[in-house]
């Protein structure tokens, strides 16, 4: 009687833990790995880069295992630029989505009810989290953005220079004689 009730505790122990882990997770369950490492870029939060859904990596190097999983969020995880809570998972033309999309937008939506109307896209909402310009790394070349939610600016490497640092800069040298 004793080893049944220790086998229970344990595995209730375990689920327990398993959840409130924080695990930002994928469509097959795994956990994404943060900070990781995209295309010279260095990623905090799923991201839409190169992709209509948000997604992240396994590993915290990307460009050496080419490890990713879709993202999935739970309901009111992601709220839209109004305040509203985003419901997942919503369906859309017939597809469920678990987390927000660039699907028919170039903006980042979500569902604020389980079903989403085809015409109107309604209801919905432009996803916050994906609304800071600096979500979707627009420097270049190392340079790092920064932000005050409306407008970006890039700190360019010493080897670029424009607004989003893919001018190449005029490297000046000095030679002592």
């Amino acid at each position: 009687m004793w080893d049944v009730y220790l086998v229970v505790l344990v595995s209730v122990s375990i689920g327990i833990t398993e959840a409130n882990s924080g695990c930002t997770s994928t469509e097959k369950g795994d956990c994404c790995v943060f900070p990781f490492k995209y295309k010279g870029a260095v990623y905090d939060s799923c991201t839409f880069v190169d992709a209509i859904k948000p997604w992240c990596a396994l590993t915290s190097d990307y460009e050496t295992d080419k490890k990713f999983g879709f993202c999935t969020f739970k309901t009111c995880e992601i709220k839209t630029t109004d305040g509203d809570c985003c419901v997942f998972p919503f369906k859309y033309l017939g597809v469920t989505y678990n987390a927000c999309t660039k699907q028919s937008d170039v903006k980042a939506w979500c569902g604020t009810k389980s079903e989403v109307e085809f015409w109107t896209r309604e209801p919905r909402g432009n996803c916050k989290h994906y609304a800071d310009p600096c979500f979707y790394s627009p420097c270049k070349n190392g340079g790092t953005c920064q932000s005050n939610k409306n407008q970006f600016s890039c700190e360019c490497t010493p080897d670029w220079k424009g607004k989003t640092c893919t001018e190449k800069g005029i490297i000046l040298s000095y030679v002592e004689n």
